[in-house]
């Protein structure tokens, strides 16, 4: 099962998606996928996962949304 499938499976849509960032969304839950480069040389530096609510509140991760955010970090070849 893709990452994107496991993602569905637990209500969330692909939302946005380019080079830099990925995006999923259930209500007010975002799970980003972030590559952060250095501007003057264009060099891949960071990436980010970010877990966030609308309303900036602490979420609890379950483990199968663990597991989908692990399937998409190999597909993304961040490894």
């Amino acid at each position: 099962m893709s990452a994107k499938e496991m993602f569905e499976k637990l209500g969330y849509e692909l939302v946005f998606e380019n080079k830099e960032v990925l995006r999923y969304r259930k209500k007010h839950l975002d799970v980003e996928f972030w590559k952060v480069y250095e501007l003057v040389t264009g060099e891949k530096r960071k990436k980010f996962i970010k877990v966030s609510t609308v309303y900036d509140k602490p979420y609890l991760i379950s483990l199968d949304l663990l597991q989908a955010i692990n399937k998409q970090i190999e597909e993304l070849g961040w490894k």
